[in-house]
């Protein structure tokens, strides 16, 4: 194929990484849910790979940005785009420079999340950050970027719901509503992930999806010890 019917540029390096990651094609293209003729069009440059294709690459730490434009993530720092957020679309393979304000950096917090029987948050420093898209952020799921966190989840009792060594997105947004749905929470100084249901007398349910654990109810000066962290918004996992 002559080199002006090339119409994704980024198609030696698309080669390279799945080299990195599989043997041949026809494993890669299982893997990605597409077909053996599609995945070669992609490593000879005949299509530009779909925007599901390269969510799940940047899911397994691979620099997008290098691939579409040859250029490795230098800003902002350690910055990854995670799966399932709209992340960098097909189009921004057509220029050299990615415009950065049109993404957020979301912290990563050094806190894991139990979802098992508990775990005492030691350390709140920042040690990462992760990018998402503005629009997807604020027009997708109506957030304030200010108030994002990202921590890790260990222990299964919100299994399959959100698994062990999951990363969730949390909105600590004060002052909203409280209704039912899943939550990081600090129950007696331990950081817990549960779903969470009011009861019209005041009391709230604290639930397991895992049905191997039970649910508990707190009331009354129980309720001093519980204190909400943040909504469980968005989760990302390993494959």
């Amino acid at each position: 194929m002559s080199k002006d019917k090339i119409i994704f540029h980024g198609h030696e390096r698309f080669a390279e990484v799945r080299s990195s990651l599989y043997d041949t094609q026809e494993a890669a293209a299982e893997a990605f849910g597409v077909t053996r003729v599609t995945w070669g069009k992609y490593e000879r440059g005949e299509a530009i790979p779909k925007g599901e294709v390269l969510q799940e690459l940047a899911s397994r730490g691979v620099d997008v940005l290098y691939i579409l434009n040859g250029k490795h993530t230098n800003s902002p720092p350690r910055a990854q785009a995670p799966a399932m957020a709209p992340a960098i679309s097909a189009t921004d393979s057509q220029s050299d420079a990615v415009d950065w304000s049109a993404y957020i950096q979301v912290p990563h917090y050094d806190i894991c999340a139990s979802a098992g029987n508990g775990s005492v948050v030691h350390d709140e420093n920042v040690v990462d950050h992760l990018v998402f898209k503005r629009d997807w952020v604020v027009r997708g799921m109506g957030l304030d970027p200010k108030a994002l966190a990202l921590i890790d989840v260990r222990g299964d009792s919100m299994s399959p719901t959100i698994n062990d060594g999951d990363l969730i997105l949390l909105d600590t947004r004060r002052g909203q509503q409280t209704t039912e749905g899943i939550y990081a929470i600090n129950l007696a100084g331990g950081l817990l992930v549960k779903r969470i249901r009011l009861r019209l007398s005041g009391a709230v349910e604290v639930i397991s999806d895992n049905e191997r654990y039970g649910m508990e109810t707190i009331s009354g000066d129980q309720l001093l010890q519980l204190h909400i962290v943040g909504r469980v918004v968005w989760q990302g996992r390993r494959v």
